[in-house]
């Protein structure tokens, strides 16, 4: 009887062995080091894919809270603030807002068209809104 539709292991290890002989090594990178520090709790505003860090890779946007230990009470405002990579990690502090938590942040992202222009999520007057706000 025929072995139709089987493949011999040989063939698997050697179809496995040119594939990863053909990929890049992969890259080497640093160790992690904190780019904030206290007296306050710092943590990124973003949420899975959408980036923190501004299209030159200067500034990171970054929230700063005192809220330890617990979740946050509704309208408790957070501040967002950037870091400056290039000025010894330097905290400015930017904005508040009221529309955030510790998982999905403020849903802060840069706009790519305009570099020096971020959108972010808060609540006014009682209605939550989008915030655009040239940096």
């Amino acid at each position: 009887m025929a072995n139709r539709g089987l493949i011999s292991a040989a063939a698997v290890f050697g179809c496995a062995a040119a594939v990863l002989a053909a990929e890049p090594e992969f890259p080497v990178i640093s160790a992690p080091r904190a780019i904030t520090s206290g007296p306050h709790d710092h943590f990124l505003a973003n949420y899975f894919a959408i980036n923190a860090w501004s299209a030159d890779l200067r500034y990171v946007a970054v929230l700063e809270t005192d809220i330890n230990g617990r979740l946050a009470n509704a309208g408790e405002r957070i501040t967002l603030g950037l870091v400056d990579t290039r000025d010894g990690n330097r905290f400015i502090p930017v904005t508040t807002t009221a529309c955030w938590n510790f998982q999905e942040a403020t849903m802060f992202h840069w706009l790519p068209q305009e570099p020096d222009t971020f959108v972010f999520n808060d609540v006014r007057d009682g209605k939550f809104v989008a915030v655009i706000m040239n940096w």
